[in-house]
């Protein structure tokens, strides 16, 4: 199977903090609200299967907001 990731699969390359200066805070204060929305969210639904409230599987993404979150940022309409 070909690596087409090339050097992104490598953690060791990846290891600086990443730095917010210079960015929108009003854009760093919605991501920071969508991601508290996603995660109450999924632990409502946690607590409904739980409760079997909801039935089925349920799949969550606890502690993965930030990447749906700078996904959705980052879409366009011709995506």
């Amino acid at each position: 199977m070909k690596n087409d990731l090339k050097g992104l699969s490598n953690p060791k390359k990846y290891h600086n903090l990443i730095s917010i200066n210079n960015q929108d805070v009003g854009v760093l204060k919605k991501m920071m609200r969508a991601m508290l929305l996603i995660r109450k969210t999924e632990q409502q639904l946690a607590l409904g299967r739980k409760n079997k409230l909801i039935g089925g599987p349920v799949h969550l993404g606890a502690g993965q907001e930030a990447i749906a979150v700078g996904i959705s940022q980052n879409l366009k309409k011709t995506d």
